[in-house]
């Protein structure tokens, strides 16, 4: 798991999920579809259980007499919206909200036969001895996750000495009103390579002990996983547990793998299809099983049926409850509702593709029938297994138009409308049309129609022309630029689409997410900012000389001691800052010029052993480096910060820089390319009138930084936050990534103008400012400082440069000019 909270950035930024359950006894764990979270809670659970029956370790940091209890958000949903809080007293409201969340626990213990144990939850809650788990904050609708919010709040103030308590979330749905104050928020980590391996070594080892494979099949098999898994198309998605377990799984049935997501889906969903053909002792209708043989009769029922479910996210279940499913399928099975009962009652008992939900409260429909557990109670509701398959099948629905004769285009802009609860189905079902379909041609005048030539006039506009970018980076641009059948198409759609994108980053009423997957679509289809991508094209923010107000003052709440006291620091020159930090395309400059094999760049690298045979190592990795660490899509994309860059890296690119510079504009030698001193970062990021952000006002904000609440959950494109600027007009300031400073670290700023060290020479804990995507909003003041030990580099950190001294008021260097502001 990444290390999101606000301490230290000495610690280290990766931790085991089991170390983060074990060190936070207020725990929010974020990842992507399919991450793994949801899994991970359920196993800790199980371990737990199993250490109470069964006497077995209980898991490393857990008192084994912890009582484990599992709520499913999307379950506790339709609850909180039968509340009305109108009107009551804030300890009334609580007093409801808690009272809510025990009815559902007596629910849920009579739906498991566990009614014996209120009494024993009870004494747990009332001791403090509980693990409560809190499973998909992202599955509840955006009004309703504050709710939740307040429903922990209340509980943790009625029950106060509860031991633990875990919340799971998609990274983009923890924004705004959904955060959890008082939780430590932790994001768990993409597979390495190595965890890659590992999975499918294990999963073809468990096809051995059960007894399907010889062990030198299943070692055949190993290999050709391992390799295709790690290939540069599907290496991404090997990443996320949740595909790379359906590549196991049909790899295990076909060896073989499709590179796109889209394939991974379709084929998976014919497996869990063919799933349900298998009735294994079942024995459905002939009718039924008519039904279940014809593909193309199941496959648009699944479709409509995951639409469906997917509506119901803007209400407050993912869930569709059986009286509504039987409405819809006694439509879609032309008014056979013996058959429509049927076929639930078969989902509900074969594994598949629709799974039951809930049963046991208030009035039941008639036992199933004899040879399907005569007797048992119907579910209530019915889900996918795992929402990213119900958004792929709702997004294959998108493309039916839905029986709107205005064709797919209207579709698609009418749930761009909804907001972007729709944008992975709508990604998906482009895919499907490209990939699956061959659909090409109405790929292209799909992307067409969500980007018109009249530009955009509101957010729905906006929306459907992100979606537009998206779509238009399935195909090659030379493919696009070719199609002259439309006249809103080829080099047109691509003139206007480009600079519409860019206004998305830097001027439209999106979010900070959507306004980040512009900045990712703009990076595959070609970011035209010369001063993001060139080097000697940057563009500089003049900082004029004189004192400002370091650090934090004594009486302020957000303060560590390691910011104060605060003082007033003098710079006596002007200086100009970099707009940005340096990002891969600027960087790859200085790779491609040789810069790692040239030793003048890196005598302080030398001078500590990190430079050996001509080449730059890291502390913790002897082979010789010639790039950043590679990490990956979207880490490296070319208008992107550059990270996983040491300090020594970072020095060594300054001095590159600043040769090119002075070779290109004839400067004079003083004119040189540095790391900003930590005085002069925070002077350029605050002003001299010490405001705690760069922004005006006392108070963080998600749309105008990239930290954990922003929901971005990595690195993005630089430009997206325009309005976060700094007074002087520096841009990603505050949070994106940990920048490099020159500065010696000190533990605080006690006669800090005597102690400070700027030297080169030593291999000391280096200054770093700025925050970075994945920690607090603690990290997004401009006083926040840690620091890192000079050969560190990792995902979190970067850097940006000044040009100093400067004495003149504007300079212009050839292309390079510097400006005061905007």
């Amino acid at each position: 798991m990444r290390y999101a909270p606000e301490a230290e950035a000495k610690k280290s930024t990766l931790v085991s999920a089991r170390e983060a359950a074990a060190q936070s006894n207020r725990l929010v764990i974020l990842g992507a579809p399919g991450g793994g979270k949801s899994t991970f809670v359920r196993q800790l659970l199980a371990q737990l259980i199993q250490a109470r029956l069964e006497g077995k370790p209980a898991p490393v940091g857990l008192a084994r007499d912890l009582f484990p209890l599992l709520t499913v958000l999307r379950e506790l949903a339709q609850r909180l919206q039968t509340l009305d809080l109108t009107g009551l007293s804030d300890e009334a409201r609580a007093e409801a909200l808690v009272a809510c969340l025990q009815s559902q626990w007596e629910a849920d213990l009579q739906r498991f036969q566990g009614a014996d144990l209120a009494d024993h939850l009870t004494d747990a809650l009332t001791n403090g001895q509980v693990l409560l788990v809190f499973d998909g904050l992202d599955e509840m609708a955006p009004a309703t996750r504050p709710l939740v919010r307040l429903a922990l709040a209340a509980l943790l103030r009625h029950y106060p000495t509860i031991a633990r308590v875990i919340v799971t979330c998609r990274v983009r749905s923890y924004v705004e009103g959904a955060t959890l104050p008082g939780f430590t928020p932790y994001t768990l980590a993409d597979f390495s390579e190595g965890k890659i391996n590992d999975f499918v070594a294990a999963w073809y080892q468990a096809q051995v002990d059960l007894g399907r494979l010889t062990r030198d099949k299943a070692a055949a098999q190993v290999a050709d996983l391992q390799a295709a898994a790690l290939r540069p198309a599907l290496r991404t998605m090997a990443a996320n547990p949740m595909l790379l377990t359906t590549m196991a799984l049909i790899h295990q049935k076909q060896t073989r793998l499709p590179e796109q997501r889209v394939r991974l889906y379709a084929e998976a969903v014919k497996v869990l299809l063919n799933r349900w053909q298998e009735s294994k002792g079942i024995a459905p209708s002939p009718a039924l099983t008519a039904f279940l043989q014809d593909e193309q009769r199941v496959q648009p029922l699944l479709e409509r049926l995951a639409y469906e479910a997917h509506r119901q996210v803007q209400k407050e279940t993912a869930d569709l409850p059986r009286t509504a499913l039987l409405g819809l399928l006694d439509e879609l099975f032309a008014g056979d509702l013996a058959l429509a009962n049927e076929f639930l009652d078969y989902a509900d008992h074969r594994a598949g593709l629709l799974v039951g939900q809930g049963g046991g409260e208030g009035t039941q429909p008639p036992p199933l029938q004899e040879g399907w557990g005569g007797g048992k109670q119907r579910p209530q509701s019915y889900t996918f297994p795992h929402r990213t398959f119900q958004e792929y099948l709702a997004g294959c629905y998108l493309l039916t138009g839905q029986g709107n004769q205005r064709g797919v285009g209207r579709t698609y802009r009418q749930h761009a409308a909804l907001g972007d609860m729709w944008q992975l189905a709508a990604e998906l079902g482009a895919e499907e049309l490209f990939y699956n379909r061959r659909g090409e041609s109405l790929l292209l005048d799909l992307m067409y129609e969500l980007c018109p030539v009249t530009p955009p006039q509101d957010a729905t506009g906006w929306r459907a022309l992100l979606w537009s970018g998206k779509m238009a980076t399935l195909l090659a641009q030379e493919k696009i630029a070719q199609d002259s059948d439309r006249p809103e198409g080829d080099q047109a759609y691509l003139d206007r689409l480009i600079p519409r994108l860019l206004a998305i980053m830097r001027a439209s009423p999106l979010n900070a997410v959507e306004r980040a997957d512009a900045g990712r679509v703009l990076a595959k289809l070609g970011d035209p900012r010369i001063e993001v991508l060139d080097p000697l094209q940057m563009e500089w923010c003049e900082i004029p000389a004189g004192p400002f107000i370091m650090g934090s003052a004594e009486d302020d709440p957000y303060a560590h001691d390691r910011e104060k006291p605060q003082h007033i620091f003098n710079i006596p020159y002007t200086y100009c800052i970099a707009r940005y930090p340096v990002t891969n395309a600027q960087f790859r400059f200085f790779i491609d010029a040789g810069g790692y094999h040239y030793p003048p760049y890196w005598v302080e690298a030398k001078q500590q052993g990190y430079w050996v045979r001509e080449g730059f190592k890291s502390n913790s990795d002897e082979r010789l480096r010639t790039a950043p660490y590679a990490l990956g899509d979207p880490y490296d994309l070319p208008n992107y910060p550059v990270v996983g860059v040491s300090w020594y890296e970072a020095l060594a690119f300054t001095r590159w820089l600043t040769e090119r510079l002075q070779a290109t504009v004839h400067s004079a030698p003083e004119r040189v390319v540095r790391l900003p001193t930590e005085a002069e970062r925070e002077k350029a990021a605050r002003g001299d009138n010490g405001q705690r952000y760069p922004w005006l006002g006392d108070k963080s904000d998600p749309n105008l930084a990239n930290y954990d609440e922003t929901g971005i959950g990595s690195t993005c494109a630089l430009g997206v936050f325009p309005s976060g600027r700094s007074p002087y007009g520096v841009e990603e300031m505050a949070s994106h990534v940990w920048e490099w400073c020159s500065t010696g670290w000190l533990d605080d700023y006690t006669n800090y103008g005597l102690k400070v060290d700027e030297a080169l020479t030593t291999d000391v804990k280096r200054v770093i400012r700025g925050g970075a995507f994945a920690f607090s909003d603690f990290s997004v003041r401009t006083t926040a400082r840690a620091f890192f030990t000079s050969y560190y580099g990792n995902i979190h950190g970067g850097f940006r440069v000044v040009l100093a001294p400067i004495t003149l008021a504007s300079v212009t260097l050839g292309n390079l000019t510097s400006r005061q502001g905007v």
